[in-house]
């Protein structure tokens, strides 16, 4: 098994009078499984920066994930590829963003599509991963192949909260089998 942690982790800076500023970072792990190779990495666009929450109405945002991967030995392959994100702090039903400069909590969720019905995690509890296949033409040498992926986030409306900035990591698992 092949294991590597690729860190890519943003801050928000700034407040916001009389509104809230919510962004979310991801802290990223890459797994590799099998006995063939292939170079790949993950990268986050930018944080899910959810911009100025007014506490009465749903706020959306999205970022976008890549995975990108050449071959490193062997011929052309088809690789399948499942994506999870964790909860982070909270649960599926709720994951939270905390307030820096205090205890208050903001709930919000990270969906698989624009429509924001089906919550994005680990495929327990209800949730769902995506899969997709990445094609690695052979032989090695190849320009990286490369598929990304939107995560799409939501405020929950008529959460009473204080102004300042909020944001949480959660973890994305991006498996590769060969």
């Amino acid at each position: 098994m092949k294991r590597r942690i690729i860190d890519s982790m943003h801050g928000a800076s700034g407040v916001a009078k009389w509104a809230l500023l919510a962004a979310l970072a991801a802290s990223l792990t890459f797994s590799a499984t099998g006995s063939r190779a292939a170079d790949c990495g993950v990268s986050v666009g930018s944080p899910l920066n959810f911009g100025i929450y007014d506490t009465i109405n749903a706020l959306p945002g999205s970022t976008v994930i890549t995975v990108s991967c050449t071959r490193s030995t062997g011929q052309a392959e088809v690789v399948p590829i499942t994506i999870a994100l964790s909860s982070g702090p909270g649960s599926y039903a709720a994951r939270q963003m905390n307030l820096i400069s205090g205890p208050e909590l903001m709930l919000y969720n990270l969906y698989t599509t624009l429509a924001r019905t089906q919550v994005w995690g680990d495929g327990t509890a209800g949730t769902a991963v995506v899969t997709n296949t990445i094609n690695l033409p052979g032989p090695p040498g190849n320009p990286p192949q490369t598929s990304t992926y939107t995560i799409f986030g939501l405020i929950g409306g008529n959460q009473n909260l204080p102004a300042g900035t909020y944001q949480t990591t959660a973890a994305i698992t991006v498996t590769l089998t060969y």
